[in-house]
């Protein structure tokens, strides 16, 4: 059990929802990456210095000044500069791993957090939501993707179950605080995200429906072999994603994701227009009026409004 793709899980989420609270979360993987400014945190340091302050506290002040550009998620999570806040100790695997290219584990384990240095109440607060909302809404980890097929590649990898056995961090702010703190950091960020990274606003869930292969391609605009069958549309080229390649160095995940086991079927888009159009082309694939469709803005402010169960 890797660590470091739980925690990257954890991230994705953890960042569309900053970004779903309005705030800038930068994508690790981008250019636009976080950086710890050194330069202003050794100057800020020697500053406070020469005016006689303790060393403790000439570190506060530049370490804050080293954070300036620093967007919430990478405050938390790390960047380059930076050491992540927390880490991870995964123990009692209690379940069965299986190899080879569709290899998977199913069962149960515990994930213990362990503060390394000093994390908000804010930023505990929103890091236990995202599990909640993981568990309640999405997924966890890899190979999400790879379905839905009628074989083994068509497995429901990343559904989860949440058991907290110490749930402290869950009453240590609240929505308004957390806001607060997030609408700061993303101000001194002074940065935009960009319209394809994942806002948590446009994100939308539909319980008790599945989707096989064949509707996915017809939503994707491809026929029932994969290939495109539809002119260029930057919309579906979103939806559907895109394979590494040398032409495209960086590949993108497709925007939908379909669960048997689960009978729930999510994804996500880039603006309340996009939203009306995937409702759209849902509704000839599903029994469910999709107008009663979940979306982010109806879990945030389930959440905003102090309840945590489902929507």
């Amino acid at each position: 059990m890797k660590e470091t793709a739980i925690i990257g899980s954890m991230r994705w989420w953890y960042e569309a929802i900053v970004r779903g609270m309005d705030g800038y979360a930068c994508d690790p993987t981008s250019e636009q990456s976080c950086q710890f400014d050194v330069k202003a945190y050794d100057e800020e340091y020697k500053r406070h210095l020469k005016a006689n302050e303790s060393k403790k506290l000439a570190s506060k002040y530049a370490i804050e000044a080293g954070l300036k550009k620093v967007c919430p998620a990478c405050r938390l999570f790390g960047c380059t500069g930076w050491k992540r806040r927390f880490k991870i100790l995964v123990n009692n695997l209690e379940g069965t791993f299986t190899q080879g290219i569709n290899g998977g584990y199913t069962g149960s384990f515990e994930i213990e957090f362990h503060e390394i240095f000093n994390i908000s109440d804010s930023e505990k607060w929103l890091l236990y939501q995202t599990l909640q909302i993981i568990e309640n809404y999405g997924t966890f980890g890899g190979r999400t993707t790879r379905k839905p097929q009628n074989n083994q590649v068509g497995k429901d990898y990343g559904l989860i179950r949440v058991n907290l056995v110490n749930a402290d961090w869950a009453r240590k702010s609240v929505y308004n605080e957390t806001q607060k703190l997030i609408d700061t950091i993303s101000e001194n960020c002074g940065r935009s995200n960009n319209e394809n990274w994942f806002d948590f606003r446009y994100y939308w869930v539909i319980k008790g429906e599945y989707l096989d292969r064949l509707k996915m391609n017809e939503i994707f605009g491809l026929d029932n072999k994969g290939n495109v069958a539809t002119g260029k549309d930057e919309f579906l080229e979103f939806l559907r994603g895109n394979r590494a390649s040398s032409m495209k160095p960086t590949g993108s995940s497709k925007k939908i994701f379909s669960f048997k086991g689960e009978n729930k079927v999510f994804g996500y888009v880039r603006s309340e227009q996009e939203l009306n159009i995937i409702k759209r082309k849902l509704q000839t694939k599903i029994k469910q009026d999709t107008n009663h469709i979940i979306t982010g803005k109806d879990i945030l402010q389930n959440i905003q409004n102090g309840r945590n169960e489902n929507v």
